[in-house]
């Protein structure tokens, strides 16, 4: 692919013509790559569940319907204009300028008074000519947080009973123990830079009848031993659930209520 320009010039008073033949075969193969890239960010980002849009000197040029859908905003209220200032405060910048890649998380409040929580993404790209080009995404996290929040009270809550509670997963590591269970393995305040793994607080034989248990039922009375932090191995009352991931990889939780509280 060639280019061509063409000159005229004067010489004894007669016209010359200069012609110019590039090849800009190269270019225009990065123009069209770089076309058909940008077409298929364009794609991937209006397909996205993510909220992105895009801001140039102050003003937002483009944004992907997920956006609008996170916000509650409408098209033509936001591109081409400034950000609106109920969501200025999703912008982290310091003299306004955003002065590295961040990821932070904002509460939002909706058009429609609802409040949600966004994760942002965001990315500074700066241009001598056009000054800073920022790009920001936003994911909806307000169900992580609500869900969050309730294991949060449920721990706690699980924290003040008297039985035991141990969470573990298949390979026999222990993921929770409430402070009842802490208590039992170890002596006072003693801290653990990691979780035992099953057979420290149940004897093999009881840890390998926890593991015969699948689904359904789903939830199992039966009799074992546990350890003690002193040695010698407890009789006690397990209440087994055993659930399976999203890998159909099997956990147990197990309250475990010794034979000096059942009495």
């Amino acid at each position: 692919m060639v280019e061509m320009s063409v000159s005229q010039t004067m010489q004894e008073q007669q016209k010359n013509f200069v012609v110019i033949l590039r090849d800009v075969t190269a270019r225009k193969n990065r123009e069209k790559n770089l076309a058909e890239s940008e077409a298929r960010l364009r794609t991937l980002a209006q397909a996205s569940r993510e909220g992105v849009f895009i801001q140039e000197n102050g003003h937002i040029v483009e944004a992907n319907p997920a956006f609008f859908d996170i916000t509650g905003l409408l098209r033509e209220e936001v591109i081409g204009q400034p950000l609106p200032s109920s969501l200025k405060h999703l912008l982290n910048l310091q003299n306004g300028e955003l002065t590295e890649d961040q990821s932070y998380v904002r509460k939002l409040e909706r058009q429609n008074g609802e409040i949600a929580f966004v994760q942002i993404q965001a990315h500074a790209q700066n241009n001598q000519d056009e000054g800073q080009w920022r790009a920001f995404s936003l994911r909806d996290i307000s169900l992580l947080r609500q869900k969050e929040q309730e294991t949060a009270s449920l721990i706690q809550a699980l924290e003040l009973i008297p039985e035991l509670i141990c969470h573990t997963n298949p390979a026999g590591q222990i993921l929770y123990l409430n402070q009842a269970a802490r208590q039992w393995l170890y002596e006072g305040e003693e801290a653990q830079e990691a979780l035992p793994v099953a057979e420290q607080l149940f004897t093999a034989d009881t840890w390998a009848k926890i593991q015969a248990h699948t689904t359904p039922p789903p939830v199992l009375v039966m009799s074992g031993q546990i350890r003690h932090k002193a040695g010698q191995n407890v009789p006690a009352r397990l209440t087994l659930w055993a659930s399976a991931d999203e890998m159909s990889n099997q956990h147990y939780t197990v309250i475990i209520q010794p034979e000096a509280q059942l009495s």
